[in-house]
């Protein structure tokens, strides 16, 4: 996946698995207020898939800014989320969709708020910059969408350029009608907010979690953005206990920041991690620039896919446990 606005920055990746979508569940497609920017063409959605269009957002040579826009209204049952796939067009870094009760109006679209911040609502899927993609959820598993509550995009443009420039974000959603046999995933992240690493130089930092549940992931892996050198995730099994290896990152490349590897275990034998375990995250980067990197243009994130009822996707910064 910040507390604040680089947060939902978390990740740029994603995402899931397939099914049958009934129509006549899905929310209503929605449309964008400007036409595509020369060169940004996106195929028309797949077939089962609802579009929705993001409002654009004018970025200014050089700025790098994310906006939270509001782009479904909520509705009157819960609805399950077996795929999201999308485009954005040039400098974009990537479009998250979680669940909001917020009641903010649809088409709302502005700098996102301490409240929003808090990632208080469920991850829905997302879309990596420039297009690129992440890993599925296995067959069987899909996000949940819950009854009333709206869809809300957390948008990150980054405008390398000279000249100014309209960002626009599409997502595709593949929507299906609950159903009883069908597990639903959450999304966790554990992370470091505090470290800062000198101009030409190399950085560490670490994350420390001690988790007030139990947690069962089918799905995990390391975040990290383009100064990254490797990054690893274990856990410590209670007081003094054994050290377990979740997913190691030996050698980080620039593409990993937009298509994570995932460690991955069975739906019947997942990664169970015990309420008073510490999930251990660390991170190692090389500076190669004149001026300090701190977050969130750097990041060091352990973050994963857990079961659960999909109402809540909790985030550990700085030790601190954040949950709705």
């Amino acid at each position: 996946m910040r507390i604040p606005c680089g947060l939902f920055s978390l990740i740029s990746l994603s995402l899931f698995a397939c099914g049958s979508t009934d129509p006549g569940h899905a929310p209503p497609a929605s449309s964008g207020n400007s036409p595509p920017p020369k060169g940004f063409d996106p195929p028309p959605a797949a077939a089962g898939y609802t579009r929705i269009v993001a409002p654009d957002v004018t970025v200014e040579p050089g700025v790098d800014m994310m906006v939270c826009q509001y782009v479904q209204a909520p509705l009157d049952h819960d609805v399950d989320i077996l795929d999201v796939q999308g485009f954005q067009s040039a400098f974009g870094h990537h479009a998250v969709a979680y669940a909001s009760t917020s009641k903010t109006p649809v088409g709302s679209s502005g700098p996102c708020t301490d409240e929003e911040n808090l990632l208080q609502g469920s991850f829905l899927g997302s879309v990596g910059g420039e297009g690129t993609g992440g890993v599925k959820l296995p067959d069987g598993v899909a996000f949940r969408l819950a009854k009333g509550s709206s869809i809300l995009l957390n948008v990150h443009f980054l405008n390398t350029s000279a000249m100014s420039a309209v960002g626009h974000s599409i997502l595709d959603f593949k929507f299906a009608e609950v159903s009883p046999d069908r597990k639903i995933a959450s999304l966790f992240a554990n992370g470091n907010l505090g470290f800062s690493i000198p101009a030409n130089s190399t950085g560490h930092a670490s994350a420390d979690c001690t988790l007030p549940r139990d947690i069962e992931f089918i799905l995990f892996s390391n975040h990290m953005h383009d100064h990254g050198t490797s990054a690893l995730t274990h856990i410590a099994r209670g007081q003094g206990g054994s050290i377990e290896r979740v997913h190691v990152d030996p050698s980080w490349t620039y593409e990993m920041q937009f298509k994570a590897e995932f460690a991955q275990w069975p739906l019947d034998r997942p990664l169970r991690i015990a309420a008073g375990d510490i999930l251990h995250t660390e991170c190692n980067w090389a500076n190669a620039t004149v001026e300090a990197i701190a977050f969130p243009r750097e990041m060091c994130i352990g973050f994963g896919y857990f079961l659960s009822d999909g109402r809540s996707s909790p985030v550990c910064m700085d030790g601190r446990w954040i949950e709705r």
